[in-house]
């Protein structure tokens, strides 16, 4: 398997060009790459626009852009009212700690 080309130079190749805001930025970058193009790509593209990386965003942004771009990934795609979820938590154990359990 090959290095994969970095965003800037990918984003070049696909003719994107580099004043789009990141929602259609993306949509143009997946609309050549297809499914290659990811949800991380899309955060990358936001947070560069403020000097930061993907990394550095937030939940709640990253949610509100996953959100944006979700129909594009999965036409029909929706969230039914009430489906949202806020401050669930997930706890995950090792099988140690389990046993510990019974």
């Amino acid at each position: 398997m090959g290095t994969r080309a970095s965003l800037d130079d990918r984003l070049n190749m696909a003719g994107v060009p580099p004043n789009l805001a990141p929602i259609e930025a993306w949509r143009r970058l997946r609309s050549v790459e297809g499914p290659v193009t990811t949800i991380i790509d899309l955060y990358e593209l936001a947070a560069r626009r403020r000097g930061l990386t993907a990394d550095d965003l937030q939940a709640p942004e990253r949610f509100s852009l996953a959100r944006a771009v979700m129909p594009d990934i999965w036409p029909g795609w929706d969230l039914t009212a009430s489906s949202e979820r806020v401050g669930d938590v997930i706890e995950a154990f090792t099988t140690e700690e389990v046993a510990r359990t019974l």
